[in-house]
């Protein structure tokens, strides 16, 4: 199940694994030069679950923005693992995880708009991390010469009086990329069981709408989800 897991994240963006067998991944993983990312709380799990009280991005009814995780670290997960413990209520309709790879994105940005990817290509955004601000340009090139990024769109600082330089023609460039990513993303509906691995670094991703279950909310949506960071 695993032999060419990395391979296949790879090729084609992300994997599906019916029922994971934690230890055999974490083997595997260990084995191909991976270890289980500790965040700066401690954790190398969270688990989250849908509500309708909930403002958290992760944990909102409403849909999220695509984005890498832990974007403002130094060094973010390469892979991240989503395991469903519960599925929407409404399952299939609701409850996806949206996947884009970045080197899909750029060059359907290119064919779309030279001028908005040149645009894009060079802003320094400010990402509010818990009251921390972290300024970086999203788009980078690896030594390969692939485009891969760290960006989160929900945490970019002052996004209501963002300048005249993050605009082209009236409309917010990073309005364009979400929408663009949202157009040709694979959209992934896991079912209780089911695992999604993907890259953190050359793709970006994003929860899309759920449900809730009024009469009972235990119903709703649950996940655990962990990473992997280059040992």
């Amino acid at each position: 199940m695993y032999a060419n897991l990395i391979e296949q994240i790879n090729k084609e963006g992300y994997a599906i694994i019916d029922n994971i067998k934690k230890d055999y991944l974490n083997a595997y993983m260990v084995k191909n030069g991976y270890q289980v990312f500790i965040d700066k709380l401690g954790r190398q799990e969270v688990s989250l679950g849908v509500s309708l009280y909930e403002n958290s991005l992760a944990e909102r009814t409403l849909e999220g923005f695509f984005h890498t995780d832990f974007s403002s670290h130094p060094n973010p997960p390469e892979y991240v693992v989503i395991e469903c413990i519960k599925q929407d209520p409404l399952y299939p309709k609701y409850g996806a995880n949206q996947i884009v790879s970045v080197d899909k994105l750029i060059s359907e940005l290119k064919n779309y708009n030279k001028n908005i990817f040149n645009i894009f290509k060079n802003l320094t955004f400010d990402f509010n991390i818990r009251n921390r601000i972290v300024s970086h340009n999203p788009l980078l090139l690896d030594d390969n010469g692939l485009y891969y990024m760290k960006y989160h769109a929900g945490y970019i600082e002052n996004y209501d009086a963002l300048d005249e330089r993050y605009f082209y023609k009236g409309v917010k460039i990073i309005d364009v990329i979400e929408e663009l990513a949202l157009s040709i993303c694979d959209e992934i509906v896991l079912a209780t069981g089911q695992t999604l691995i993907f890259s953190n670094k050359y793709s970006l991703h994003r929860r899309g709408r759920c449900s809730v279950d009024f009469k009972n909310p235990n119903n709703n949506r649950k996940i655990n989800t962990f990473r992997y960071i280059k040992s």
